[in-house]
């Protein structure tokens, strides 16, 4: 099966210079465009600029040309890592076009900018698993919050993804279409890489296909079990995703409409994703009490429609289970001492985000919440967190100027509460347009 991703236009999906100290000052402060400006400076900041500024090459590639000496960026110095594993080496880089031509102790070559990297890194782009940047990249195409951390390719389409799309997910989405004046044009995943392509990309974008927006575009925003023949016409846009070069089918089961969907359901739609050699990606039912069923659910998904699971960002949540990540992973461990391909991703989160506030789940759990006194406009609609161990935060309801004095509050405790428990536990085949 071929796996499609919409290819950047630049050298920085070739080759990437990376440091965690420019990152940093391009996001700690509140005037960007003045720090990104005195950043150019830098040695770890000058090929993001460079390659930024880089024309795709269109010209042919010749062993003459790998010969010459004259180059239009050389990058000196740096401890070189290839991405295949190998350990770093020290030496030099030479890039022409939008390729690297040669890399060795590059002494007495020429080129029109010099990149002294000592100290630094030079590597391939990294990678984000699961970006949300498809729509984002057709306001701004510049992609600076993500170039600027080295990142240079992206896998989007977590439950949601930006396509099929019809009159039913365009209902959900038309507010921010007209507040960004940005027209939705295309209905398939094929038509929406030719749309980005078109428009230009700096970073290299892959996605699923989301099974809740098959389940909207069929459905609309109801909860129910679709027909036998609404499931027949949900497969379809699922074979015709992968078709178009989705990566796989993926959920986002703890957020409407993704949710409303049971586990039969999913099974019969991933079964068509594995058909192209698709992968289940999953952002589970539950990371609280019930974690432990949806690790389960998600498992038999694989198991049944016979293709590798990723589980999103696995974490446990809550006060009352920290120190319980070992044994979600020891179920995932097991899964793969018995024969079955499934991976997890891990990282520190704050608690998802349960946009379905407005659901029966969800307003069982609208009192005696602790915040809402704190911020006026909320009350009657904050929860803490819900019957099954998720905490719920800013749900779609809450007016954007809200917004910052919420999160304020919850970075706030959430800072306060991880240094009073230092002992706390942490938490696929490309195509080219070249």
């Amino acid at each position: 099966m071929l796996r499609k991703i919409a290819s950047a236009s630049t050298l920085l999906s070739t080759v990437c210079l990376t440091t965690a100290v420019f990152a940093q000052s391009v996001q700690s402060s509140p005037e960007r465009v003045r720090v990104v400006r005195q950043a150019e400076s830098s040695p770890s900041a000058a090929l993001t600029v460079a390659a930024y500024h880089a024309p795709r090459s269109t010209a042919s590639h010749s062993k003459v040309d790998e010969e010459s000496n004259d180059y239009d960026v050389i990058i000196k110095n740096g401890r070189i890592i290839d991405g295949a594993g190998n350990p770093w080496v020290s030496g030099d880089l030479a890039i022409r076009g939008a390729r690297i031509v040669k890399i060795g102790k590059l002494e007495g070559a020429r080129a029109k900018r010099v990149i002294d990297a000592r100290g630094l890194v030079v590597s391939p782009g990294f990678i984000d698993m699961l970006g949300q940047s498809e729509m984002a990249l057709l306001i701004d195409n510049r992609a600076i919050s993500k170039l600027s951390q080295g990142i240079t390719t992206e896998i989007t389409g977590e439950g949601a993804s930006i396509a099929p799309q019809d009159a039913l997910t365009l209902a959900q989405l038309q507010p921010d279409l007209d507040r960004y004046h940005l027209k939705v044009d295309w209905t398939t995943l094929e038509g929406y890489f030719t749309r980005l392509e078109n428009n230009g990309t700096p970073l290299n974008i892959g996605t699923y296909v989301g099974a809740a927006q098959v389940r909207e575009a069929i459905l609309g925003d109801v909860d129910r079990a679709p027909t036998p023949d609404e499931l027949e016409k949900m497969k379809a846009l699922v074979a015709q995703a992968m078709q178009d070069g989705a990566f796989g089918l993926s959920t986002a089961l703890i957020y409407p409409p993704g949710h409303y969907a049971k586990t039969d359901e999913l099974i019969e739609l991933a079964k068509v994703a594995a058909q192209y050699g698709g992968i289940y990606g999953t952002h589970m039912r539950s990371e609280g009490q019930t974690e432990k069923d949806a690790i389960e659910e998600a498992l038999r998904i694989g198991r049944e429609a016979g293709l590798p699971v990723e589980i999103f960002h696995l974490k446990v949540s809550g006060k009352t289970r920290w120190g319980s990540m070992p044994k979600i992973v020891a179920m995932i461990q097991a899964a793969r001492d018995s024969g079955q391909d499934v991976l997890r991703a891990e990282r520190r989160w704050l608690p998802a985000c349960l946009r379905g506030w407005r659901t029966a789940a969800c307003r069982n759990c609208l009192n005696g919440c602790k915040i809402r006194s704190r911020v006026p406009r909320l009350k009657g609609r904050w929860p803490p967190s819900s019957a099954n161990g998720r905490t719920c935060i800013l749900p779609a309801v809450v007016p954007e100027e809200c917004w910052f004095p919420v999160l304020k509050i919850l970075i706030s405790r959430n800072l306060t509460a991880r240094r009073s428990h230092k002992s706390r536990p942490s938490r696929r085949k490309i195509h080219s347009t070249r």
